[in-house]
């Protein structure tokens, strides 16, 4: 399950891109209110390692509690640029070819099906 704090209210929510619930803050607004959204969530490590998620989302409960007290977020520098170089690299990605990985990934299974179909329909024309 995913955990991230409202850049503006420091209040929980699911997801680093979502709007937030209790004070209407919409990340999505701006490229830099995104980068720190994802900054202050557990989704900003690509670490599946429960103690380190763990870990992070104590901390961000501390990132939260300054927020909630109208106290800024010293953000690290190095780690935004990092975060909004991903987000580059990310939206530099043709849709077509998203669409095209995922069809080579089921072309395989696409053409076992049509040779089952194919299979399927000789052998009731052989048996009548």
């Amino acid at each position: 399950m995913g955990f991230a704090i409202c850049v503006q209210c420091g209040s929980q929510k699911e997801a680093a891109l979502e709007q937030c619930r209790l004070c209407g803050f919409d990340p999505s607004n701006s490229d830099d209110d995104e980068v720190k959204s994802v900054y202050l969530s557990v989704g900003r490590f690509a670490c599946d390692d429960a103690e380190v998620q763990q870990a992070y989302r104590e901390e961000l409960q501390v990132i939260a509690g300054r927020i909630q007290s109208g106290k800024s977020v010293d953000y690290d520098a190095q780690e935004l640029d990092r975060l909004r170089v991903q987000k580059e690299m990310v939206e530099s990605v043709p849709a077509m070819a998203v669409w095209g990985a995922v069809f080579r990934l089921f072309l395989p299974a696409l053409i076992f099906l049509a040779i089952l179909g194919l299979v399927n329909v000789l052998l009731k024309i052989a048996l009548r």
